[in-house]
Parts: structure tokens; C-alpha cells; sequence
């Protein structure tokens, strides 16, 4: 993969277009962090600047690891290359650059992308950057509500938090065109103080439940691993979530039924649920057999897609799967026999909405 990675990228590229589109097309790259399973965002390129592989190979901040590369066509996710680069044979001791000194210019260069794609975020115009925003917002909410609780953050946190309150401002706050006017509307609001407090208050007394017992019911050839292997906080049921989570899971679940109206890929969905969401949080919340059912009576309109929900449910379960293979535990399947479907898919390295392919397991 890593020898033809960049003519991979550049036939899907063909499948879009190809150079007389290139404006319209933005690759994402990201790389897998060691020893959490997450994606962690890297830099954003457009087809002219390709080739990607060296530069991923070569520069000491990236290096070997698996990567993702996400190809959003008009700011809408159409494909997932996935991908490997092996760790070059290590070099003399004489030849090695000093690791201070590269981790501190990795860090540098690392924040001055971050500090450009800031820049052109809130100045970007047009309705095309409603898709971008929405599953920005659907990522930055996910792991603000489901990530274990940090110490307090400064300016980071802040951004974070006027990204995650922005719709929940109401018609009349949070309409401007860039986050500085999202900012100024949240800062004259009173709801700000409050829910902050609200937040605290319920991540220092919400208590942790017991750990559910291994068995749980997913879709037949599938089984997920034992709570043990989990290095996450346990999280409460979906039936027993604080009223903040309440309201955020009611939340996404509205932004997904939208996608199912739009007839998006729900694989594509699952992955970005993956990535943002500790793994033992999609299995309690998630993967129960009664957990469509709770959905269904949070958003009533849920149910009309029904079909939809399940194959969401059945790629996050596979995905588990593959992450955690080593608890083998043979549960019954919780979907209606006529959606049951026994046959696994073919696991290929690209997916989007013309292929439905899995992802290929990763460690983490």
C-alpha cells in the first residue's frame, strides 16, 4: 500500500472529477495515535499538492504508522483510503538528529497548521461550509461529552466550547458567519456561566455504574471483546445518562437522521462514531439489544429509518469487533430476522458510498 498509495489517491481523485475540479476536492489526512486507537488530524492537502506518501515517510514528525486519508468532494465525506507505512531500518547512532530538537519542531510546525486551518475556517464564505461545520460540530460534541473528564483547559477548551454551544444557542444567537460572531453571542448569553457549572457539577457527582458482564447481543458472526480489555472510564447506560448527555445524544441523533434522509453511507457514520468515541461508550450505549428502541424514543422520526439505524449499529459492531478479537462471545443476534444477514463483507482498504467495504482492524 505504501508503494502505491499516492496512485491509489490519484485514481479515486479520477472517480471525481479529476484536475478540473480540484478547488472542489480537499483531502484530510490523518494518522492513527499510538495506544488509543483515534484518529489524530494532520494536515489538510489539495490534489495539486500531491504526491503525500514522502512526505509522510520522511518528515520526523509523521514517520511509519497507519494513516487515513478522508477525500471530501464540495466539504462532503465521499471516500476513505486507508493505509500502512512501515518504520525505515534504524540508522546509526552518529546519524540520528537530536529527539528534543525534532520534537520540539514537530510541535512548532504542527501548531502553525493548526493556527492556518483556524484562519481559514473563520474566514471562509458560503453555504458550502455548512456540511463541514455540521460534522465538526458532531465530532467536537462526541468527545466533549463521552471523553474522560481533563483539567481545566484555557484558550483550547474555550474554542471547544463555543464549537460545542453553538447550536444550542437560540434562533436569534449563533448566526454569524465565523466563529468570532458564534463567540460574541455565546459571551452575552447567560447560558454560558450556567452550563459550565451544569457540566462540572455533573462529571464530579455523576456516579460510575458496574461493569456489564460479558454477552452481549450483536448480529450473528460478530462478538465483542470483555469489559476488561477496555482502558476507558465505565460510562452509564443510555437509559441513565445526566440530562446534558441526554440532550447532546438527542442531538447527534437528529443530525444522523438527516444523513439517512440525504441516503448517506452509514459506514461512513460508524467511523466517524469510532473515532470520536472510546469504545466501551459504543458498546453500552450502542450495541444492546434494546439500545435501537431508545433511540427510536428519543427522536420518534428515527424510526422511519429504521433499516438505516441497523446497518449503523451492525458496522459499528463488526468494527469492535475487529479492534478487540481476542474475547470470543457468541451472543444472539438483536435484529429482526428479515434484517439479519449471517454474510460478512469484503474487507477492502478504500470505502465510501460506491464501495461498502470495512475498514481493515487497526491496533490499538
Amino acid at each position: 500500500m505504501e508503494r502505491d498509495g499516492d496512485e491509489q489517491i490519484t485514481q479515486i481523485l479520477g472517480e471525481f472529477g479529476g484536475s478540473e475540479n480540484e478547488k472542489e476536492i480537499l483531502l484530510k489526512v490523518y494518522k492513527v495515535l499510538p495506544g488509543r486507537g483515534k484518529m489524530g488530524w494532520l494536515f489538510d492537502i489539495v490534489p495539486a499538492e500531491l504526491p503525500v506518501m514522502n512526505r509522510l515517510r520522511d518528515e520526523p514528525s509523521y514517520g511509519s504508522g497507519d494513516y487515513a486519508i478522508r477525500v471530501l468532494v464540495n466539504n462532503v465525506l465521499k471516500k476513505i483510503l486507508r493505509f500502512t507505512i512501515i518504520a525505515p531500518a534504524p540508522k546509526a547512532d552518529a546519524e540520528r538528529p537530536n529527539d528534543l530538537t525534532a520534537v520540539l519542531r514537530a510541535m512548532s510546525e504542527n501548531q502553525a497548521r493548526m493556527f492556518e486551518q483556524l484562519q481559514s475556517v473563520m474566514t471562509k464564505q458560503g453555504s458550502g461550509l455548512s456540511n463541514m461545520t455540521e460534522t465538526l460540530t458532531l465530532m467536537k460534541t462526541m468527545r466533549e461529552v463521552f471523553a474522560p473528564p481533563q483539567g481545566a483547559g484555557g484558550f483550547k477548551e474555550t474554542v471547544e466550547t463555543i464549537a460545542m454551544l453553538k447550536d444550542l444557542l437560540p434562533e436569534s444567537g449563533g448566526g454569524g458567519s465565523n466563529i468570532w460572531d458564534v463567540a460574541k453571542s455565546l459571551l452575552s448569553s447567560p447560558l454560558v456561566g450556567n452550563l459550565a457549572e451544569a457540566v462540572a457539577a455533573a462529571r464530579a457527582n455523576t456516579p460510575m455504574p458496574q461493569r456489564l458482564p460479558p454477552g452481549h447481543q450483536l448480529p450473528p458472526g460478530t462478538v465483542i471483546p470483555q469489559q476488561s480489555q477496555f482502558q476507558q472510564p465505565e460510562i452509564q447506560p443510555m437509559g441513565a445518562t445526566s440530562t446534558i448527555q441526554e440532550h447532546v445524544i438527542r442531538q447527534q441523533i437528529v443530525m444522523l437522521v438527516g444523513k439517512a434522509k440525504q441516503n448517506k453511507d452509514p459506514d461512513l457514520y460508524a467511523d466517524l462514531i469510532l473515532d470520536n468515541v472510546p469504545p466501551e461508550v459504543i458498546v453500552q450505549q450502542l450495541l444492546q439489544p434494546d439500545s435501537l428502541e431508545r433511540v427510536f424514543q428519543m427522536v420518534p422520526e428515527a424510526r422511519n429509518f429504521q433499516d438505516w439505524f441497523q446497518e449503523l449499529q451492525k458496522s459499528l459492531a463488526e468494527s469492535i469487533n475487529e479492534l478487540y478479537p481476542s474475547a470470543p462471545v457468541e451472543p444472539q443476534s438483536p435484529f429482526p430476522p428479515d434484517h439479519s444477514d449471517p454474510n460478512t463483507s469484503v474487507h477492502t482498504s478504500i470505502e465510501g458510498e460506491a464501495e461498502q467495504g470495512q475498514d481493515q482492524p487497526q491496533e490499538q
